[in-house]
């Protein structure tokens, strides 16, 4: 082993050396290896993100890591170790930002299509509705009328109908089949949203 150095001289001990003196909790080794590869592991970061904020808490978040891991993880290369969680860091923010794109780009898909249907005329799309129901097959009309304007449970209307609860559910199955496939989206949605 070695003896510990006085504290200026930290800056002239070898990396693994630095990873021993952690190990033993001596927090000014910390700070030497915080200090020696802070601004390499920011620009790193830097490079690829470009948001500054971002990369000073990349670059925390893996120095937080490297001491409260200190005795659980082995290190062979230090520089090697810390570049590696940088760039594993950059790819779960890149990740993280590429998911929030895409549901910002679902909720503006949502939005436009919510705009573009409310144009259409709310008494036409009733109309066009209420045709739809009636060219249901007249039992699964009857189900899907007492579940969707009557608000009746499916116990319910089996007890009333006399029949099991598996064939109302059968049966509102198939109305909501037959609609979707003949009436405009808007319509659908309403319907699927009670469902």
């Amino acid at each position: 082993m070695f003896n510990r150095p006085s504290i200026k001289n930290y800056q002239n001990i070898p990396d693994d050396k630095l990873l021993f003196l952690i190990q033993k909790d001596d927090e000014d080794a910390f700070l030497e290896i915080y200090q020696r590869y802070w601004s390499k592991l920011y620009n790193y970061a830097f490079n690829v993100i470009r948001k500054t904020q971002v990369c000073e808490d990349i670059i925390q978040e893996i120095f937080v890591d490297l001491w409260l891991k200190k005795k659980e993880v082995l290190i062979s290369n230090l520089s090697a170790y810390l570049f590696k969680s940088v760039k594993f860091q950059i790819f779960k923010f890149l990740r993280h930002q590429e998911v929030e794109q895409r549901h910002l780009q679902t909720i503006n898909k949502i939005k436009l299509v919510n705009e573009t249907e409310n144009l259409i005329n709310l008494q036409d799309l009733e109309i066009i509705l209420n045709e739809s129901i009636t060219n249901l097959p007249n039992k699964c009309r009857e189900i899907f009328y007492l579940s969707r304007f009557e608000q009746k449970s499916h116990q319910e209307i089996a007890d009333q109908l006399g029949i099991s609860v598996q064939t109302v559910k059968n049966q509102i199955s198939k109305a909501l089949k037959l609609l979707k496939a003949s009436i405009p989206s808007l319509a659908v949605f309403l319907i699927l949203c009670f469902s």
